[in-house]
């Protein structure tokens, strides 16, 4: 019935092969050791790059270091990341880089913290900085004194609720 919850008794979730293509591969890359230069980067969309890169082991938790520094830097350095156009994939790899408190990529993350105001963005990368406390409270405080300006107030005034006003 339209007005109950739930999905209907015939209802079957959807399947993407892609998306089972990209978790064996993240699988075999970050559980079974094989090279990340293994991955088909170039021939993945969009989404099957974000999918790569949110891909946790089972049983990860929050704050988990699932990756050696060698791994964060063979992936930086074979997909190009420090040079990736897409947002949303940036995204999700400085996502990483902050959590895993991967110094090579701190460039990154203030070029694009300063050059990008979406708070969709911002954000979740400030508190991601903060919550990693001596490593990334002073990398947000610097960055965000630097990039404050060019926020929308909406995004400074959540921003500020996080880091405190410079």
């Amino acid at each position: 019935c339209t007005y109950q919850p739930g999905m209907p008794s015939n209802w079957q979730p959807p399947v993407s092969a892609a998306f089972a293509d990209v978790d064996i591969m993240a699988r075999r890359v970050f559980v079974g050791g094989a090279l990340i230069s293994a991955v088909p980067w170039q021939d993945w969309n969009t989404q099957q790059r974000q999918r790569f890169l949110a891909w946790r082991p089972e049983g990860y938790r929050p704050g988990d270091d699932w990756l050696q520094p060698h791994q964060l830097a063979n992936m930086e350095d074979l997909l190009n990341l420090r040079n990736e156009g897409n947002a949303e994939v940036l995204f999700a790899w400085l996502q990483i880089a902050v959590q895993h408190r991967y110094q090579p990529a701190v460039p990154t993350l203030e070029k694009f913290l300063t050059t990008m105001g979406r708070r969709k963005f911002v954000l979740p990368l400030f508190q991601s900085l903060w919550a990693e406390g001596d490593w990334g409270r002073p990398i947000a405080r610097r960055i965000y004194a630097q990039a404050r300006p060019g926020y929308h107030p909406v995004t400074t005034g959540s921003v500020d609720d996080v880091v405190g006003p410079p």
